[in-house]
C-alpha cells in the first residue's frame, strides 16, 4: 500500500489501540508541515489533517467502533493496512 492512499492512522501502544485519526492525507516532509524534519527524513510522508479520537471521546458521535479493541500482527514498526486487514487483525 502507497501512503497517498493513506486516510486512517491507528496508535497502539502494547497491542491496544490508543487513538485513531480519521480523514488524514500524506504530504512530504518538510520543514513546515514536520517540526522534527531533517535531512534523513528526506522523501518521508507525514500525515496532516484529521479528526483525532481518544478513548475520553468515547460518547462523542462518530466514536470509532474499535478504539478499546487489540491488534494483532503487529511489529515495533509502522504498518500499512486495508480495512479490510484491520478487521480481521482486530481481537
Amino acid at each position: 500500500m502507497k501512503a497517498n492512499l493513506v486516510t486512517r492512522v491507528v496508535g497502539v501502544a502494547k497491542g491496544q489501540i490508543v487513538c485513531v485519526i480519521e480523514g488524514v492525507r500524506a504530504e512530504l516532509s518538510t520543514e513546515i508541515n514536520n517540526p522534527y524534519h531533517d535531512d534523513e527524513k528526506q522523501g518521508r510522508y507525514v500525515f496532516v489533517g484529521g479528526e483525532m479520537w481518544e478513548p475520553n471521546n468515547l460518547l462523542a458521535p462518530a466514536f470509532p467502533s474499535f478504539m478499546f479493541m487489540h491488534v494483532r500482527n503487529l511489529g515495533s514498526k509502522h504498518k500499512y493496512m486495508t480495512d479490510d486487514e484491520l478487521l480481521f487483525n482486530l481481537a
